[in-house]
């Protein structure tokens, strides 16, 4: 079964009262990102990275992550990300991640 389809069936089955429920949305394959080293270089970093489209009815407080997976998770409103990324609080590459992925899936919402 295709991941929208059991997204959509697991939402129509209630699953988001209890859970999230989560389908993959992308996945890239060899991006970089050039970062400070701990001694003042630069190093090249490569990654992979999935996005998940997820969707629960639990309060925020309610949603525990697994500890040893995400060191520290906060939701922020969008305009505060836009500010976190005109201000560099944020990797470089979060800002391409949020203009082609994350606003664009906001809109739909």
């Amino acid at each position: 079964m295709p991941d929208e389809e059991a997204f959509r069936t697991a939402l129509a089955r209630g699953e988001a009262a209890a859970t999230a429920v989560l389908r993959k949305y992308s996945f890239q394959r060899n991006l970089r990102d050039v970062r400070h080293g701990p001694n003042g270089g630069v190093r090249n970093v490569i990654y992979h990275l999935a996005i998940y489209l997820g969707r629960t009815d639990l309060p925020p407080e309610g949603f525990q992550p697994q500890a040893s997976e995400i060191a520290a998770l906060e939701y922020f409103p969008p305009a505060d990300v836009d500010r976190m990324l005109l201000r560099g609080e944020l990797a470089p590459n979060m800002a391409f991640l949020w203009l082609t992925h994350a606003r664009p899936l906001l809109a739909l919402i």
